[in-house]
C-alpha cells in the first residue's frame, strides 16, 4: 500500500470538492470555465511532444489500460556443469 493518506479521507474530499469548484468557475471576463482552459493547456503541450500529455490525454479518452498482472513465459533453463565429472 503507497503511503500518505488513505484516498476517501476527509482532508483529500476537501481538497478534491475544493478543485471541482475551482474548474467549474468561469474565468473572468469570459464565458469560458477553468476546466476548459486546462484541457486545452494539455491539448497545446501534448502538440509540442510532452509525452506526459500524451498519456494523460490517451487515459482521458480511451481509459487506462488494464493491468492484470499476470505473466506468459515460456522459459527453457540448461544446466551446465563444470570441472570433473
Amino acid at each position: 500500500m503507497p503511503g500518505g493518506r488513505p484516498k476517501g479521507s476527509k482532508t483529500n474530499k476537501l481538497w478534491a470538492d475544493a478543485l471541482r469548484k475551482a474548474a467549474l468557475e468561469f474565468q473572468e471576463g469570459t464565458k469560458t470555465k477553468r476546466l476548459e482552459l486546462v484541457a486545452k493547456s494539455v491539448l497545446n503541450k501534448l502538440i509540442s511532444g510532452d509525452m506526459s500529455s500524451l498519456r494523460e490525454f490517451g487515459e482521458r479518452i480511451d481509459g487506462k489500460v488494464p493491468q492484470d498482472g499476470t505473466i506468459d513465459a515460456n522459459v527453457t533453463i540448461e544446466i551446465v556443469r563444470f570441472g570433473k565429472g
